[in-house]
């Protein structure tokens, strides 16, 4: 990443590259960031990745069963004093942008979502 920050969510996308979203710059003062960076492991090399329709940070992220990665809640700062959110966006990493996919639960630290297959 072409700089650091906390907060942030990470997935892998079906594309089998990670997907860094969201977070923070600063601890004394966040402000959720908008933006998605994209790591290939392959190549070791970051590119940008599309931006959330919302900047946010310490959100849940989880890529589904479907291939396409959720990012789920978190603060945002235009919410008053960065209150909780519960707003779902949905990236298909075939097809960009992100969409709004309605309301989730409000979460106001980081969640970590995850699968197994035995």
């Amino acid at each position: 990443m072409p700089y650091g920050r906390h907060g942030m969510g990470a997935a892998l996308g079906a594309d089998g590259r990670i997907y860094v979203i969201g977070g923070a710059l600063s601890y004394s003062k966040p402000r959720g960031r908008q933006e998605v960076f994209i790591y290939d492991t392959r190549t070791d090399s970051w590119d940008r990745g599309p931006s959330l329709n919302r900047a946010r940070f310490h959100h849940a992220v989880a890529g589904g069963a479907d291939g396409k990665i959720y990012v789920i809640g978190g603060h945002e700062p235009k919410l008053l004093d960065n209150e909780p959110s519960a707003s779902v966006e949905m990236l298909d990493t075939s097809v960009t942008p992100w969409r709004d996919e309605g309301r989730g639960w409000k979460s106001n630290h980081d969640s970590v979502i995850g699968s197994r297959n035995d």
